[in-house]
């Protein structure tokens, strides 16, 4: 008798990287504290040092912040340059560096809105970058403050990054903290120019080597890039950095882990992201989808699947982005009553259906993605359907009852 073959979803999981396997590609955008010494040179330095393939480039006119409302279009959250940067290559890190007075309030308190939207243009960035590099990981320049102050202004530079972060959940780069710990443990070493303010080849050193440490997850101290300056003092400003980076309280606070991309694993049904986590935030299209504590997810729609994993340390990772293709097989009609015919076969215009059977309401026409293309009235024995909208291909037909859900028959054919 009649037997019907279950409709199947099967899933074509790609895996999609925003960057090159064998080269690390870094994106500074800044002003002169990045411009000074050539930070994006000296990072550079450490990756060939380490022979990893690296890539930089720097966009980092003197002056200019991120989101300071009178700057207009030369602010980085207005500037077409900085959006067609963020688009000109596969970019693996966006290190973005701000005015650090405009994070040197008290805790939580930022510049009003009229004046400097802080949060609402890193942010944009953030968010411009994620979009156009959606493996690529935002790296927050939290740094230094003025030679005369004490220490407490890198204390409020850095608790106002981690503020932000609050709500980006990217990384922090721990500059600030690497400064403290070299100025408290050798205050012989100045690590500022004669203005103060911006750094000198020891300051960007010491940048440079966290900067590199937090990308690399490697130590710090085993590079044997030296710069131009002593020896001694390299040794010591590279200890520093690895001391700061591999602090547990610092790594927790500027996410330092979140550098790992989560992973997602299929098992041709469901999406599954690492067990053991605290939270799954699972993302269709870049919007919040579902927030659970179950590592398993079953997509029910074609589309751009991500996954934010919070670890019991607090530390959030992202995945990188995965496409996922729902198919659709369509079910056929196994039995003795294989009576619906189709001719022209292949057809280019017109095709007719013969089925005499009357219990037969209409016909569903399927591409075989799954996609449905046309549905037709059964007009009698013989059913005219018109093609010519149709692209090219094969296709299925479906005959349903009244009620349009039973499948008393199925066939196929060709369009020219």
């Amino acid at each position: 008798m009649k037997k019907l073959l279950p409709i199947l979803f099967i899933l074509f999981i790609t895996h999609f990287r925003s960057y090159s396997q064998d080269t690390t590609k870094i994106l500074f955008i800044g002003n002169s504290f990045t411009a000074a010494n050539d930070l994006q040179a000296i990072v550079k330095e450490f990756f060939l040092f380490d022979k990893t393939p690296v890539l930089t480039k720097a966009y980092a006119p003197g002056g200019i912040t991120v989101g300071d409302v009178a700057m207009g279009t030369d602010a980085h959250m207005y500037n077409p340059v900085v959006f067609n940067l963020i688009k000109s290559n596969d970019w693996d890190f966006l290190v973005l560096q701000d005015n650090q007075g405009r994070f040197a309030l008290d805790s939580a308190v930022f510049p009003s809105v009229t004046k400097s939207k802080v949060i609402e243009g890193h942010i944009k960035i953030r968010d411009s970058f994620h979009h156009y590099n959606s493996c690529g990981k935002m790296i927050w320049f939290s740094g230094w403050g003025f030679q005369d102050e004490d220490t407490s202004m890198i204390n409020q530079i850095t608790k106002n990054y981690e503020v932000l972060n609050d709500s980006a959940k990217d990384v922090i780069a721990p500059i600030g903290y690497a400064w403290k710990k070299s100025i408290i443990d050798r205050p012989d070493i100045n690590l500022w120019s004669p203005d103060g303010a911006h750094p000198d080849m020891t300051g960007s050193f010491l940048t440079a080597a966290t900067i590199y440490g937090a990308i690399a997850q490697k130590d710090v101290t085993l590079n044997m890039f030296m710069y131009a300056i002593p020896p001694d003092r390299a040794t010591f400003l590279k200890l520093m950095a690895q001391q700061t980076l591999a602090n547990p309280v610092v790594k927790r606070k500027s996410n330092l882990k979140g550098i790992v991309s989560a992973k997602i694993a299929t098992d041709k049904t469901n999406l599954k992201g690492e067990s053991g986590k605290k939270l799954y935030r699972w993302y269709y299209d870049g919007k919040l989808l579902l927030s659970t504590t179950d590592s398993v997810y079953k997509p029910t729609k074609s589309g751009k699947y991500k996954l934010w994993t919070l670890d019991n340390d607090g530390t959030w990772q992202k995945s990188c982005e995965e496409l996922v293709t729902i198919k659709t097989a369509i079910p056929e009609f196994s039995g003795t009553e294989q009576i619906l015919t189709a001719f022209p076969n292949p057809a280019s215009d017109v095709l007719t259906l013969k089925c005499p059977q009357s219990e037969v309401h209409s016909f569903d026409i399927y591409a075989v993605s799954g996609q449905h293309a046309i549905r037709v009235i059964r007009q009698g024995e013989e059913t005219r359907i018109d093609l010519r909208n149709l692209p090219s291909g094969m296709y299925f037909i479906r005959a349903l009852d009244a009620e349009q859900k039973t499948v008393i028959n199925t066939t196929k054919f060709v369009k020219q």
